[in-house]
Formats: structure tokens, C-alpha cells, sequence
């Protein structure tokens, strides 16, 4: 089943009903995207389904008016020629004339190359009912949508992360224009580079709201395919890249229909091997269960360096954090968990330790040039200094000082860059007695 199509073949496509026992079946659904998308496998669902309920009442299937697929190949080469595809290119490539290093191939060394197909794993994280309604309900208040929503969680965390105020995450687009193209099966998605500005002083919802107004514009030109864009934008370039490698794929599809009384619930699975780095899959089929939200990552990208399940921690964090309020301004947004707030804060500062009360630190620093006398003691940049020299050193200025009438309690001002003269000078005035003010 996890077997890739052969794209020569002319069978691109498979199904299988597979029994586990009386009461449990599974109908597996395997097309191959050059022929279909997601929005048309929820029709073929809907056309099985609408043929399986009426054959268990005695009814024959009868014929629907359907819309054939090579109406919209001719639309789309008449597209290519027309007014409309100049208008698109000309926004396109003013949209995306300055462009930044993508997210996180750069990041972690992989070239992303356009044709790179990379092995890939799937983690999922679920999202109770009840907070994905809290989503919808605060979207629906401000105009917006749950997609809208986590779109901005996404660019959010993301901008935190590589510390960017720009970024390009990919989003599929139905691209489906009329009631026509909407009951027609085959592949009608395109793929747009979102590119948004992040302004940090921004309460999160009006970033929300900015990203809906970004959306929408580019909506209007939603028909010009991706691999058109990617030729302008490289257009003075032998080699083509992808414009992203973080994608966002929101499924709401109406997957409500059963067979006949049966329960029945829709799973998505994995390739198991994807172009971009990260794909994020958000499932909201309607049917008022948690929602799954899976992240398919390219196992040469995420790995123990740079570990997944850190990504999907501060996503559920950052979407339960947001739903509770959504008037946050996004640089005081926490991307890290509570746990790892804990850590950072208190585990990794608890730097308590025991000294001996009736030494100075003076005297604790010559019984450690004792034991390790040719041990590094200190290095800033290029220059280094054992236990012994620095010790040397020390004593010199301290001599220097007590010579000068430095003596116990006096102040010495020390006014020195970062360096190794600041730590000589520090030792040097607690040798002579003195207490160093350090000075700006």
C-alpha cells in the first residue's frame, strides 16, 4: 500500500476494503496527487457513499451531471495566454521581489533544492474540541477563521525561533472558482508562498487579522501555478529553489456522510516522503471530534539536533496560551513550555554552592594555582593564561597598589574592557586588601 505509483502507468489510483472483523472494516484510498486533491477525495467519498446507502434501500445508482476534468485543462491553457496571467505575474513578482533565506533547510546546512524529495515521518498532535472551539469562537468575533488563526501561531513561532520579521510559509489553495470546478474530481490546487511582515508591538489577533488581508489578496491570484512563480522569481538564476519549506495544509473537508448506520471516521496517512521540510496538516472534518493536527517532517531535518517533538510542544503551547487570550502583543507571547520555562529559569540558575566561610576568594584562587599551576585559568579570545601566570601577575599589581598606599577597605576604582587585564585587576586589588568599583 505504502508503494509509490509508477507516474508511466496508466492506473493511478487504488482501493481497498479491508476486513478486520464484523464490525470493523476499512476502505483505503490511494490517488495520486497529479489527478486528485483533497477536496476531490471527499467527492469521490460523497459519490460512494451517496452509491453504497442507496443500494443497502434497493435503489440503483443513477447517473449525476458531472463536470469532466478536460474542461478545466482547456480553462487553464486559455489562462496562459489571457490578461489575467500578466496581471498575476506582474503581482507575484513585485510580491516576492526580496527574498530571505528559507526557514529551516538554511538553518540546519540541507540545500533545498526544488527537486530534493526527502524520506520522511509523521508526528500528531491532538487538540481538544472544546479549545479548538474557543479558536473558531474568537476568529468568527474578529471576522477571521480557525486557519487564520493558526496561520498566525505558525509565523509566530517561527519568527521567535530564527529571530526573522519576515517570512514565506506555503499555503495550498483550493483554486476552485465556480460551483463547477467545485463538483469536478482532479487536481485544481495550487500552492502560494504567503509572505508576511511581523510586527512584534502587534496584539496577536490584529497580526491575525493582517494575515486574512494578505490572504485574500492573494487570493486574487491564486490561479498562477507555483512553478510559474518560482521561474520569475529565479528568473536570473540557473537554479531554482524553493521559495519555503514550512507548509500549512488546513483540510476542512465534509467528511460528515457514513455508510449507511456504521460509524465512521476519516484518517489521513502519511507519504512518507515530502518536499518541504515541514508540512503541517491540519484535519477539520466537521464531525465535532478533537482535531489532529499532523506534522510530517523530513527525517534529515528534524533529528536529535533538532528535535520535532520540541516544535509540536511549543505549537500546542502557543496555541492553548493564544486561545486564552488572543490580545496579547506577540513579543510578549511565551513560545517555551512551563516546564522549560522551569528549567531555564531556576534549574539551570541554581548555581548554590558551598564555600568556606573563614577564606577570602583571593586565598581559595592560590590554593587552586597550587594544585593546578599549568592549567588554564582564563582565556578571552586568542589569549590565554594559566594559574601560575595569572597568579603572577596579581601579585605584581598588588604589590604595585600596597606600594601606593592601597591597604584594607580601600576602594580602587578598575575602569577595563572585557579582558585578561580585567581579571588580573580584580585579583590584583582583593591581593592588596582593597575592594574594586568597577567603573563604565
Amino acid at each position: 500500500m505504502i508503494k509509490p505509483f509508477e507516474i508511466n502507468n496508466n492506473i493511478l489510483f487504488q482501493f481497498e476494503l479491508i476486513k478486520v472483523n464484523t464490525n470493523l472494516y476499512y476502505w483505503f484510498t490511494k490517488i495520486h496527487h497529479v489527478i486528485a486533491d483533497g477536496w476531490a477525495i471527499s467527492l469521490i467519498n460523497k459519490r460512494v457513499m451517496k452509491i453504497y446507502n442507496g443500494l443497502i434501500k434497493g435503489n440503483l445508482p443513477k447517473d449525476d451531471t458531472l463536470s469532466y476534468y478536460k474542461n478545466l485543462i482547456l480553462e487553464d491553457k486559455q489562462y496562459l495566454y489571457s490578461k489575467e496571467y500578466e496581471r498575476d505575474k506582474i503581482y507575484w513578482k513585485k510580491k516576492l521581489e526580496v527574498l530571505s533565506d528559507s526557514l529551516i533547510t538554511k538553518k540546519v546546512g540541507i540545500e533545498d533544492d526544488i527537486n530534493n524529495y526527502i524520506v520522511s515521518s509523521r508526528k500528531t498532535l491532538t487538540i481538544k474540541h472544546s479549545a479548538y472551539n474557543k479558536i473558531i469562537k474568537i476568529s468568527k468575533e474578529n471576522n477571521c477563521s480557525a486557519f487564520h488563526f493558526i496561520l498566525g501561531t505558525m509565523f509566530t513561532y517561527f519568527s521567535r525561533v530564527y529571530d526573522k520579521d519576515e517570512l514565506i510559509i506555503g499555503v495550498p489553495v483550493l483554486n476552485r472558482r465556480s460551483d463547477k470546478h467545485k463538483s469536478t474530481v482532479g487536481l485544481f490546487v495550487n500552492l502560494l508562498p504567503l509572505k508576511i511582515k511581523i510586527d512584534n508591538n502587534l496584539k496577536f489577533i490584529d497580526f491575525v487579522i493582517n494575515i486574512k488581508k494578505e490572504l485574500v489578496e492573494s487570493y486574487k491570484h491564486e490561479q498562477f501555478p507555483l512553478g510559474h512563480i518560482v521561474r520569475e522569481v529565479y528568473s536570473n538564476s540557473c537554479h531554482e529553489k524553493n521559495l519555503f519549506d514550512v507548509v500549512l495544509s488546513y483540510l476542512k473537508h465534509d467528511y460528515s456522510q457514513k455508510f449507511s448506520n456504521y460509524e465512521t471516521e476519516y484518517k489521513l496517512l502519511a507519504n512518507r516522503c515530502e518536499r518541504n521540510a515541514l508540512t503541517i496538516f491540519v484535519s477539520d472534518f466537521g464531525d465535532e471530534k478533537d482535531i489532529n493536527i499532523d506534522f510530517d517532517y523530513q527525517l534529515k531535518v528534524f533529528d536529535e539536533s533538532f528535535p520535532i517533538d520540541s516544535v509540536i510542544s511549543h505549537f500546542e503551547n502557543l496555541l492553548y496560551q493564544l486561545g486564552n487570550n488572543p490580545y496579547n502583543r506577540l513579543c510578549d507571547i511565551d513560545i517555551i513550555t512551563k516546564d522549560e520555562k522551569r528549567k531555564v529559569l531556576y534549574d539551570f540558575n541554581n548555581t548554590k554552592t558551598e564555600y568556606l566561610e573563614n577564606k577570602t576568594i583571593h586565598e581559595l584562587f592560590e590554593e587552586q594555582v597550587k594544585n593546578t599551576p599549568n592549567n588554564i585559568a582564563v582565556i578571552c579570545e586568542e589569549n590565554k593564561l594559566t594559574y601560575r601566570e595569572l597568579n603572577e601577575k596579581a601579585n605584581y599589581l598588588a604589590k604595585f597598589l600596597r606600594d601606593r598606599g592601597v591597604k584594607v577597605d580601600t576602594i580602587v576604582g578598575i575602569m577595563v574592557e572585557k579582558s585578561l587585564e580585567m581579571v588580573i585587576g580584580i585579583l590584583g586589588i582583593l591581593k592588596a586588601g582593597g575592594a574594586y568599583l568597577p567603573i563604565d
